[in-house]
């Protein structure tokens, strides 16, 4: 009967210690189905999750920017396990996108603390700017660029009082062709971009100075090359008269010599 009872005993015991072992957590972070869109008030982000751990673990949140975070638990499984639940609330800012955020979580069966790195994803559409860029082929582009999230889905090009021609190609990331570089595509143009946001607008003033440039300084190099060759020739002129006049007095003094050689040589005959 001893040995019985004490081999029973030592079963409970081994059952009893089996049971309380810990179970560490399976770490994940589930981000918000709607994704945030930059200033509209404080949202959900995303939620960290520690599952099915014995016992339930602590989960924290750290952030460079103001947040706020609660802590929830499932009940307790037929085994014994926990998941406990953490969301994490912010009010997004078009600065945030792209930033990271960690989830801290803690644990008996950890020997430190887990991390989660998690990259903030908010949508905005902020601002719309126009660039005007000459190619090789002397055509001119008209660059739309816009700082949104998502990109923009649609760009739309549009002149003021006016159609475009039809040299004229609009490509779908938001570039503007205009081959033919003639003053008459001078005028107002305006770039409008669309993304699941909302909607920005920018202006770009085309004069025709962008278009005469090339012809422009083409007449400055023809005028350059005028006034070297007029300089050249004036120089030319004005030392051939100055060679002129020098030569003229020795000219004539030569007709006189020789009348005064015939002269002497007849007195010397008489």
């Amino acid at each position: 009967m001893c040995c019985s009872l004490w081999a029973e005993t030592l079963t409970v015991l081994v059952s009893l210690t089996l049971g309380a072992a810990s179970v560490p957590p399976i770490i994940v972070i589930e981000p918000y189905p709607d994704i945030p869109v930059a200033d509209s008030g404080e949202s959900n982000i995303a939620t960290c999750l520690a599952k099915n751990a014995k016992p339930g673990a602590t989960i924290n949140w750290e952030s460079p920017f103001h947040f706020s975070f609660t802590q929830s638990a499932t009940p307790p499984a037929p085994n014994g396990t926990v998941t406990v639940s953490s969301p994490l609330r912010l009010s997004p800012t078009r600065e945030m996108n792209g930033q990271h955020v960690y989830c801290v979580v803690e644990h008996p069966a950890l020997k430190s603390p887990e991390i989660l790195d998690y990259k903030l994803n908010i949508h905005y559409m902020k601002s719309v700017t126009i660039t005007a860029v000459k190619t090789e082929q002397e055509s001119l582009q008209l660059k739309c660029f816009a700082d949104a999230n998502p990109s923009p889905i649609t760009y739309t090009w549009t002149k003021e009082n006016d159609s475009f021609p039809k040299s004229i190609t609009e490509q779908e990331d938001g570039i503007l062709t205009l081959p033919r570089m003639t003053p008459d595509l001078a005028g107002l143009y305006a770039c409008e971009t669309y993304n699941k946001v909302g909607s920005a607008k920018a202006f770009l003033y085309l004069y025709a100075d962008h278009f005469t440039q090339r012809q422009h300084f083409m007449i400055y190099v023809i005028i350059v090359l005028l006034l070297f060759v007029i300089i050249a020739l004036s120089f030319f002129l004005h030392k051939k008269i100055s060679s002129t006049r020098n030569d003229t007095p020795s000219q004539q003094a030569a007709p006189l010599q020789q009348l005064e050689n015939r002269k002497e040589d007849q007195d010397e005959d008489t």
